[in-house]
């Protein structure tokens, strides 16, 4: 048995034979792909143009701000510097200068004028720097450098020093970690009165700092204009063990300059007169000249004048 043969007359296949409804259908439908076929190419054409106008205009705004930026560009040198003995690396930079405000420069001055004053020794001058410290402080940084000078305290500075005790300060770096807080690197040099090498001893400090407006009397407004309060202090060694300052060198002297061979009158060479001419062979060489012995007074004075009788 066997099935339903194709007609070889039809062109359509799937399309009943003779069936011109059916036929008339599927060019309808041929049609309705067709258009929506196009309909979608369209709308992606569309599409893509939007998107790549939006991309030309961002590229254009790009331009314009790259064109506007480019004489606002600067090339900046920094110089970095690394610690001998504690291998710390800072950046160096510059200071950009602005009204004496609470800017950055200000507060680094003020910083570092606090560190001097506070580790600093000099029997000197220990009652300027303890009057200027005390007059930056506040809250716990002034209640512990009150501790410290207490003479009850067995840690205090007062049991650490002697009246020829000498601390200087160098201050390497001040980094201003935020708005109100900063870290200090310095140096201690201690020196006794022997005048032997001191002790040099890396720290690092880290203060919190802010300015008020806190009426003051006016002594302590010449010395903090602008309100600088510490009210944070604290001090960590870098090293464990103080290191021995290097002796002075001995001062170079220089050569000694030679000697002037012009203006200078040499001896006359064997045979000839004081003025430098031969002398003659058998000539008498004339006689010296004796200077006239003076008169000797009985004083013994050289100028003849007599002592008063006694």
């Amino acid at each position: 048995m066997t099935g339903p043969q194709a007609d070889p007359s039809n062109t359509h296949p799937g399309v009943p034979p003779n069936g011109v409804a059916a036929r008339a259908h599927y060019y309808e439908a041929a049609s309705t792909w067709a258009q929506d076929t196009h309909a979608t190419l369209r709308r992606s054409q569309r599409t893509a143009w939007i998107v790549a106008g939006i991309a030309v205009g961002i590229a254009a705004i790009q331009a314009v701000a790259l064109v506007v930026l480019v004489p606002l560009k600067q090339t900046m040198p920094y110089t970095i510097t690394v610690d001998r003995e504690t291998g710390y690396v800072q950046t160096t930079r510059g200071v950009n200068l602005g009204t004496l405000s609470e800017t950055e420069a200000v507060a680094q001055s003020f910083v570092v004028q606090y560190v001097l004053a506070r580790e600093t020794f000099d029997a000197a001058d220990y009652r300027e720097q303890y009057r200027k410290t005390l007059a930056w402080s506040q809250g716990a940084a002034e209640t512990e450098y009150l501790r410290d000078w207490d003479k009850s305290n067995p840690n205090g500075i007062q049991s650490r020093v002697s009246p020829n005790t000498r601390i200087q300060v160098t201050v390497k770096s001040v980094t201003i970690l935020g708005p109100r807080s900063a870290m200090i690197r310095f140096d201690t040099e201690r020196s006794e009165g022997g005048g032997g090498p001191g002790m040099r001893q890396p720290w690092v400090a880290s203060v919190v700092y802010s300015f008020s407006n806190k009426p003051i009397n006016e002594q302590d407004r010449y010395l903090n204009p602008l309100g600088f309060q510490i009210s944070s202090y604290r001090r960590d060694a870098e090293t464990t063990q103080p290191v021995p300052m290097p002796a002075a060198p001995l001062p170079i002297m220089p050569a000694p300059a030679p000697l002037p061979t012009t203006g200078v009158t040499t001896l006359p060479e064997p045979g000839t007169v004081a003025s430098g001419t031969p002398a003659t062979p058998g000539a008498q060489a004339p006689a010296p000249v004796t200077p006239a012995a003076q008169p000797q007074s009985k004083s013994g004075n050289p100028n003849g004048e007599e002592f008063p009788a006694q």
